[in-house]
């Protein structure tokens, strides 16, 4: 056929103009280099944040530990989350542990900051990671120079096995903040076994959850292996979620003891400079 529809040329030139140029579906993202130069990273990142959007923001997500250890069994770490706003959810990470997570933290009526004692089996990168209401993951961090072992070698109790008549031990204090907020620090009695020992397996706390006297959960924290011995947290707790009746702290292991204290209202007031 001589000529042809129009239409159809018209029609053939647009399909043919488009085949010749397909759409390109949106790359992902290429993760940002870890400014710590851990070799772990990459790997961590996959298996603990998947696919979310992650960017590292070291001036509003700081991790305060010391460069050099003595001890890898209780490493002194602080995390502290400062100008983006509603924090869902805080995961701190040893790099090179053999179980990395140390401790994940859910704010609720708490102030985005925390501060523990770790242990790390080996100088390592210390990453911490807040999820911010958008979905994305603001991450932090430092490095620590430690000995080897922190994480392999057995609790100081496990020998004596004295932890077994004190395991439902909770001590804690409260102190008011001049924000109206309180500080609230808490030591629990348990070995933490992290299961990297010959013949001691796995044996930690798994849950802590603290509620007002009146009953309204105020922070959630899941810890990891790597928590230290009698494991040692504080938290900052907003004005609108301190209370003057004092606190109940609930916790659970991994093999399923449980324990549940009351903590006393806040007795005197911290400085006002102090942090």
């Amino acid at each position: 056929m001589r000529g042809g529809n129009p239409r159809f040329l018209l029609f053939a030139a647009l399909l043919g103009g488009l085949t010749s140029s397909p759409v390109r579906a949106a790359q992902p993202e290429t993760p940002a280099a870890d400014p710590f130069q851990s070799v772990s990273w990459d790997g961590i990142r996959e298996v603990t944040f998947g696919t979310a959007p992650l960017r590292f923001d070291l001036d509003h997500v700081r991790v305060e530990a010391p460069r050099k250890v003595e001890d890898g069994a209780q490493v002194p770490v602080a995390v502290s989350v400062q100008g983006l706003g509603e924090i869902k959810e805080i995961i701190v990470i040893a790099d090179l542990n053999p179980a990395p997570r140390a401790i994940t933290f859910r704010p609720l009526s708490a102030r985005p900051r925390l501060a523990m004692r770790i242990k790390i089996e080996q100088a390592s990168a210390i990453h911490a990671a807040a999820l911010t209401s958008d979905g994305v993951w603001h991450v932090g961090g430092t490095k620590v120079d430690a000995p080897g072992g922190g994480c392999s070698t057995p609790s100081a109790s496990q020998s004596s096995q004295s932890w077994k008549t004190h395991l439902n031990a909770i001590q804690g204090k409260a102190w008011r903040r001049a924000d109206g907020g309180d500080r609230l620090r808490l030591r629990l009695i348990h070995p933490m076994n992290t299961g990297f020992v010959t013949g001691i397996p796995a044996f930690f706390i798994d849950h802590l959850k603290v509620f007002t006297a009146e009953g309204k959960q105020v922070a959630e924290m899941q810890p990891g292996e790597p928590l230290s011995e009698n494991p040692v947290v504080s938290l900052d707790l907003t004005p609108e979620g301190s209370s003057a009746k004092g606190y109940r702290i609930d916790w659970s292991d991994t093999d399923g003891n449980s324990g549940s204290a009351k903590l006393p209202p806040a007795h005197q007031s911290l400085a006002a400079e102090e942090p």
